[in-house]
């Protein structure tokens, strides 16, 4: 390990790149499933990603972690500087214990000379993310101790040098990594009312970072366009769109969060997917239906949402987002029909004004038995509007 293991030299090789770590295409999302069987072909734990252990839950309770002393890593020290990476990463493993997590110069360490070296083999990457994450389930990396930033994000995704551009799973498990320490640190910062000190503010800022936030946007452009390269869009859409969908469900809470991506996708066809997905999820009666009106139908008339932790009292919430979702969803299903009719069955994309107007009386139905009474007068009058706009397509 170089003069960066003191902490100095690190900062200034830090460079941005993403990690996930699961398949070796660019774009190989199924479910949960073979999520997890590909990230046992790279001998990663689902926990290592999902969260903390039972065994970390447990027994260290409400110790708080402590750094491990420069002392117990004399000999990880003693192999890094020598460039010995399996024996580095085995003794730091030993460690790594619960309760105890690395400092900012091994982290540096394990990502910038191991997990991002064109020369570590692929097993020792996957070794050395396993650590990272392991280090930052038991501390939360911040501001001060993150390994990355923006300068190496960028170094890793833009680099043209081919001698030295990295593996697609690399890129992947080190942009995962990256996620994970972006997220972990926001919700500790928004518990304690200090986001003006997250790592979030810090890269990710329109007030501060704005060049930065418009980089970000043009990844929704770029993701875009990988759904129209392909023979099949509506395949890759499927695939990508499953993958937003567990995130979410799995991360992201606030029912705020899941708007602001829903609207910010650029692709009609991925948003209808991404609908879909969420709306199936959310309903108790799961049906096989092919892109078209009566599937929104189905939607009206079986789906409740979960409350959102931020409501409160105001229980109706959660059947304002499901109208949202399902205006969303038919616009989107109208932006997309013509151009992936393959896709509509047409016995399917005709209803009747009964069907219609019973999928409604459903809805209020089980507002009113959720509520107790009915829908605040500006959720009714949306309501009304997206039967008004069904009926427009009846055609009997």
């Amino acid at each position: 390990m170089e003069e960066g293991m003191d902490g100095k030299g690190m900062d200034d090789v830090i460079s941005v790149s993403s990690g996930s770590e699961e398949y070796d295409s660019d774009v190989e999302i199924v479910d949960y499933t073979e999520r997890n069987a590909n990230l046992k072909r790279f001998g990663i734990r689902g926990d290592a990603v999902a969260g903390r252990s039972a065994e970390e839950k447990c027994g260290v309770g409400f110790r708080p972690p402590k750094v491990l002393c420069r002392q117990s890593l004399y000999l990880v020290y003693i192999t890094s500087e020598s460039g010995h990476w399996e024996e580095t990463l085995e003794t730091l493993s030993d460690l790594l214990q619960p309760g105890f997590y690395a400092p900012r110069d091994i982290t540096c360490h394990l990502l910038q000379d191991i997990l991002l070296n064109v020369r570590c083999p692929q097993h020792l990457c996957v070794k050395a993310f396993k650590l990272l994450m392991k280090t930052q389930r038991h501390h939360n990396a911040d501001e001060d101790t993150v390994p990355w930033d923006w300068e190496l994000l960028s170094s890793v995704m833009d680099n043209e040098d081919h001698t030295k551009r990295h593996r697609c799973q690399t890129v992947r498990i080190f942009l995962e990594y990256v996620m994970q320490t972006l997220e972990d640190d926001f919700q500790t910062k928004v518990s304690h009312s200090a986001l003006h000190h997250s790592i979030a503010k810090a890269n990710l800022s329109c007030d501060l970072q704005f060049p930065k936030v418009r980089m970000v946007s043009v990844f929704q452009r770029m993701l875009s366009l990988a759904l129209r390269v392909d023979h099949s869009p509506a395949v890759s859409a499927s695939k990508l769109s499953l993958e937003l969908c567990h995130m979410l469900m799995s991360r992201v809470t606030s029912r705020a969060h899941r708007l602001l991506l829903l609207e910010s996708l650029q692709s009609e066809l991925l948003r209808y997917k991404l609908l879909e997905y969420l709306l199936d999820y959310a309903c108790s009666k799961r049906i096989h239906r092919p892109m078209s009106i009566s599937l929104v139908l189905h939607f009206l008339k079986d789906c409740t949402l979960t409350p959102d932790s931020m409501d409160g009292t105001e229980r109706w919430q959660r059947w304002e987002e499901l109208v949202n979702l399902l205006w969303m969803l038919l616009l989107s299903y109208k932006q997309v029909k013509d151009s992936v009719r393959a896709l509509v069955h047409q016995p399917y994309d005709t209803v009747s004004r009964p069907a219609v107007r019973e999928a409604v009386e459903s809805f209020l139905s089980r507002s009113q038995a959720d509520l107790g009474q009915a829908l605040p007068l500006h959720v009714a009058e949306s309501l009304t509007y997206l039967q008004d706009c069904l009926l427009n397509a009846c055609q009997c």
